[in-house]
This record gives C-alpha cells, structure tokens and sequence, in this order.
C-alpha cells in the first residue's frame, strides 16, 4: 500500500471522531446488507486479554506508547481492505475506571467522540452492540478522499477493564480504480467483528487486582490522641503495571466518619496523606482514613480511633 493512501486511511479514520452524537450530517437509511466480511477469509488474533477477528492478509503486530496494534490487509477484486485492532490504556476518558456497565461506557462514548463536522464524511450511522456482554459502540460512514475517491469505513469501540479495543475495518478502492466505490462495509459486518470479541481478564496486563489500593501507617496504630497527626501511604497491589504511566498513579485522600461515611471535623488530611486530628474534641470518634483512584475507581481504607487528651 502506497504513502498516499495510508495517509487517506489515517484521516479517514480520524474523521470518526467528529462524527459523534451532535453533528448535521446528511441522514440515510441504513442498509441491512451481509458487508465484506462475508467473502474475506478471517483469523483471530488474541493480545492484552482480548480475542479479536480480522481479515487474514498479513498479520502485523506492534508494540506502540499507547498500546498493542494489529494491522491487516488484503485485497479482493477492486478493493483494499485494511483493518487494524488497537488496545490502550486510557487515563480519565473513562470515568471512574474499568468500564464494566453500560452507563460508564455510554459516558466514555460521549466524552470520546467529539462535537464537529467534517465535509467528507457522509451516510454516517451509529448504534450499541454487545460484545462478549458488554456494549460496545459501532461506527459506520463514508468517507470522501482525494481525488474523488469513496472509502467505506467501520469502527468499533469497547472499552473493558480500564482497556479500549478500537477495531478498524477500511474499504479502499484499488488506486487504480478511478475512484469508484468498493466493497461496503456495513453494520452487520461491525456486528459480525462484535460477535467475536473474547476478553479474558486474567491475560490482561491491568486488572482490577492490579488497581487495589492498601493504605499503610507506620507502627500501624489503631488509636490517636487528639491533637496529633500521622503521615499515611498509599499503594496500588501492582505499582508496575499501575505506574508505567505517571498519571495513572494518582491518588486522593479523604477522612470521614468511620460508622456513617459522612465527614468529620474530628480530622483533617493533606493531598499528601498527613492526617491531622483536632484537638478539641470531647469524646472518641472512629475515623477512616480513605485513599481513592480516580482512574480506576478503587479505594484503600485505613480505621482507627481519636481519643480526647
């Protein structure tokens, strides 16, 4: 494949991502048709805990910053298939982490998918699948290349475990076509790429075991004086895997009453961990001490008790 056309691929793709919920795109009915998948052979490649379909032509395999990239092509009469799965890890576009209902990925969907127009994109349809039973969001659309030149694409995008998979599938028209249309990537192919995706956490290299948070003190004290303070700390169970990016590790602190979970004035903690309780209380008050990821949504907890002077 030439240059020229991987960078057509490129913006081609990258056009998905202006064409979220919100953008005047021209309206089209969508057509049930089998797709492409039908007359390719496939395989299956499996990396980071994820078993995925492909088109067989190739398979090419990289380690990249953001994550595991598999890319295929092959070719059938006038056109060009091009599919490339990608698995990465995400910082804040899922909120709270480890995406495992709907609602958290329809929150990542929105907030991944941007507001904005692009001329070249037309017939674009959106709908959530399930994949492995999970929802999974499917792109499909059209997209105007230079020259002329009309590509059919497809997207799909799951996010599990703190993981995203991003399975590409890119009907080009060989160079040689003069342009024309061909093959078409339809919705039933997205379902078909959908159908065959197996996550298996425990071949993943970020878990939720991974993410587990304990929450340590020195001397490990079960019991505070009023008017005193105690420097804490905070690990994930897997500080490799946790810290091979900076901001995955972050952590916040919090104190609160131990029996309601409500606030408490019988202490105050620093960004740091520096718990400091107040002197002026009259009677003993359990506390807990709370250190939380806001990546992952997983929170390590410390008791114990602050006794009046």
């Amino acid at each position: 494949m030439s240059g020229k056309i991987r960078r057509i691929i490129c913006a081609a793709l990258c056009a998905a991502l202006c064409a979220g919920p919100g953008t005047a795109l021209p309206a089209a009915a969508e057509e049930n048709g089998e797709g492409i998948l039908k007359d390719i052979q496939t395989e299956q490649a499996s990396g980071d805990g994820f078993t995925i379909l492909y088109p067989a032509g190739g398979e090419q395999r990289s380690d990249e910053a953001d994550g595991l990239l598999i890319r295929s092509e092959c070719r059938d009469g006038e056109s060009t298939y091009v599919f490339e799965g990608k698995l990465f890890l995400t910082d804040k576009v899922i909120p709270g982490g480890f995406a495992e209902d709907p609602e958290k990925a329809r929150e990542f969907f929105e907030n991944h998918l941007q507001n904005a127009n692009d001329p070249n994109v037309t017939d674009y349809h959106q709908e959530i699948l399930e994949a492995d039973g999970h929802p999974a969001l499917a792109e499909r659309y059209e997209y105007r290349g230079e020259g002329g030149s009309l590509w059919s694409i497809g997207r799909l995008w799951y996010p599990r475990n703190n993981r995203i998979l991003r399975i590409s599938i890119v009907s080009a028209p060989e160079e040689d076509n003069g342009g024309e249309e061909g093959g078409k990537v339809t919705m039933a192919d997205l379902e078909t790429l959908a159908s065959k995706i197996v996550y298996n956490e425990e071949e993943a290299p970020l878990s939720r075991k991974n993410a587990e948070i304990t929450v340590t003190v020195k001397g490990s004290p079960t019991e505070i004086t009023a008017g005193r303070s105690l420097q804490f700390a905070a690990e994930f169970a897997d500080k490799t895997q946790i810290n091979w990016k900076a901001r995955n590790n972050g952590i916040t602190w919090s104190v609160a009453d131990a029996e309601t979970g409500e606030a408490t004035d019988a202490a105050t903690i620093t960004d740091n961990g520096k718990l400091t309780t107040n002197r002026k209380i009259s009677e003993p008050v359990k506390i807990e001490v709370r250190a939380a990821s806001e990546i992952f949504g997983t929170v390590g907890k410390y008791q114990l008790e602050v006794k009046p002077k």
